[in-house]
Formats: structure tokens, sequence, C-alpha cells
């Protein structure tokens, strides 16, 4: 199963900062939900898109397991809690907020506000205004993460914890290769760089084991020596996990900086922290960015809306890390989500 966004270090921080456990539980949900009359024409003129899983995308709208909001704005006359954003600080960049129906089952908040609005007349509320082709694009990414949540198994899939942790690892060489000049240096080094960093997607953000996740990672055609790799990598020599911290003085990305600068002697641990790393990946990827560094859930709609050049990230540069990826990422997630 992919790990809870309260998992991820920086939103943890937030968290705390602001207490957004508190207001969730404060919020009554039904008062953002945009009503069926403004939105609802809207999502079946998407059957008409040649896409695959637009049916079920619009089924799943209709049988209540995808529930579209706006935090930013509440149509009922009553609601006191207001803009939930502006408010109470919580981030506009998370999209998918996942919940329980009445019957205990998951549903996903979609929340659409970061690219539509209400329109009104007078203070009369009478349409919800966003283009379709994002609505449908948002509906996506909601809808993958439905799939991943509500069915474990779907996140076991070997091909699509693989395919996205070398799109993880493809993001962060380059990153860090900015920061350490890594990949130039040599084939094992560029090498291994790779091979931990798909290590540590599979077993921070998908719950994989190390020795599935190593095995997976070495067969990866950007770990080119695969020799070298064998031999020179502690991490494959010892007992050390990325997982198992206490997520209070240490957290899954501030053990894999520490791993990174055990197997480089020019990266030394305090010019290579978690919060450094951090400012550098929202810096080049856009501030959208903040918690997909260690958040599955942050990072696959991060790939996904770079994809599509939703204008909420830095997909220029998404698209540049990406390009020499295996195949289309986005289109093998869709199938592997349909498949199952």
């Amino acid at each position: 199963m992919i790990n809870r966004l309260s998992d991820s270090k920086y939103f943890s921080f937030s968290n705390k900062k602001f207490d957004f456990t508190r207001v969730f539980s404060k919020i009554n949900w039904n008062e953002y939900k945009i009503p069926n009359e403004f939105i609802i024409d809207k999502v079946n003129t998407l059957k008409a898109f040649k896409y695959p899983l637009v049916e079920d995308i619009i089924k799943a709208v209709k049988n209540g397991k995808l529930i579209l909001v706006d935090l930013n704005e509440s149509p009922i006359a009553s609601n006191k809690t207001g803009d939930i954003h502006l408010n109470y600080k919580f981030p506009k960049t998370i999209f998918n907020i996942q919940g329980i129906d009445e019957n205990g089952e998951i549903i996903i908040y979609v929340d659409l506000s970061y690219k539509g609005k209400y329109l009104k007349s007078g203070d009369v509320y009478t349409y919800y205004d966003i283009p379709d082709i994002t609505l449908f694009h948002m509906l996506s990414a909601g809808y993958i993460q439905y799939k991943l949540v509500s069915n474990p198994n779907t996140s076991l899939n070997s091909d699509l914890y693989t395919k996205i942790s070398e799109c993880y690892a493809l993001i962060m060489t380059k990153i860090i290769d900015n920061m350490f000049p890594i990949i130039s240096s040599d084939n094992t080094s560029a090498s291994k760089l790779h091979f931990l960093s798909m290590c540590f997607c599979m077993e921070n953000m998908f719950g994989i084991d190390k020795e599935t996740a190593c095995k997976h990672a070495m067969k990866s055609k950007f770990v080119t020596d695969k020799f070298g790799v064998e031999n020179e990598t502690q991490y494959l020599m010892n007992d050390e996990r990325f997982i198992g911290c206490d997520h209070v003085n240490e957290y899954p990305i501030d053990k894999f900086c520490k791993i990174i600068c055990q197997e480089y002697e020019h990266i030394d641990e305090k010019s290579f922290t978690a919060d450094l790393l951090h400012w550098k990946y929202n810096y080049r990827l856009g501030n959208a960015a903040v918690f997909c560094l260690d958040s599955a859930s942050c990072f696959i709609n991060m790939i996904y809306f770079g994809k599509y050049k939703l204008g909420i990230y830095n997909d220029f540069i998404i698209d540049q890390y990406l390009k020499i990826a295996s195949g289309d990422i986005i289109k093998d997630i869709v199938q592997i989500i349909k498949d199952k």
C-alpha cells in the first residue's frame, strides 16, 4: 500500500504547526461539495474523450467514490468555516483527500479549487467553471489514488511501483547531481545513485521490502554498471533500510540522505540534509512539489499533471527529466489501474 500523506516529513511539520487533523475533524465536507447541478453536465461531457478510464471515472463520481469539492468556498450560505486554504493554511497542492463514507468505505475528495471556481449572478451561485480537459485530468489523478488506496493489491503490482520508482529516480538523480556532481563523474557512481533512489521510493512510498526493491532496481536500464553497484554499494552489504524510523526525530527521507552521504565520500551530512534536498527539489520543480519528495500520492499527481502540462508544477523541468523514461509512464500506470 502507498504511504500515507501523514508519513511525509514536510506534511508532518505543517500539521504540527497548523493542526490540520483538528481542522478536518471540524469540517462538514458536504458543505464544500460542488452541487451536482453545477458540475454533472461537465462530468457527462467527458464521455466524448478518447482516454482510458473515462467510463470508470464517471461511474466513480456518480457512485460517490470521487467527491468533487472546492475548499476555497462553500455554496452553503450558513457555512461558517469559510476558505479552508486561507483560514486554516491548508495547502492548495493537496488535491486528493482520503475519507470514509457512512458505510465505512474509502472515498476520495477531489479538490478542484486550484483550477476551478464558482460563477455567480449577484450573490446566487449559478455554475462551476473549470476547463473540461483540466477536470478530466484532476479526476483521473483522484481515481488513480482511489484505486491505489481502496485496493492494496494494485499498489503491490511490481510493474507499477517499478515504473514509478524509475521516474522518481530520474528526477532525484538530477536534483542531487545539481547539488553534488555525480552523474558525470563515473558510470558506477551514476548507476549507484539511480539504484539507491529507486530503492528508497519502493521501500518508503510502497512498503516494498529491501530485498525485493533492490532486485527490481538492479534491473533498471539506468543502472548500467550492475557489477559496480553490486560490489561498491554499502547499502547492499549491510542491514540498513530506508524505513523503520520513529517519524519524530527521524523520517525515511533523513535516512536516505545519510545513506547517500555514506556512499559518496565527497558528500558530508552537513551539506546534504533532507531540508536542503527539499529546498532544492521545490526550487527545481515548483512550490507545488512541497510534499512530492516523500509522499507517493503527491509524487504521482506531480508526474501526471506534469505530463499533461496543467501548469501546477514546473512542467518543463518534469518533461526534461522524464523524457528518457521507459515508455509512456502515465499510459502504463493507467493501464495497470484499468486491469485491476
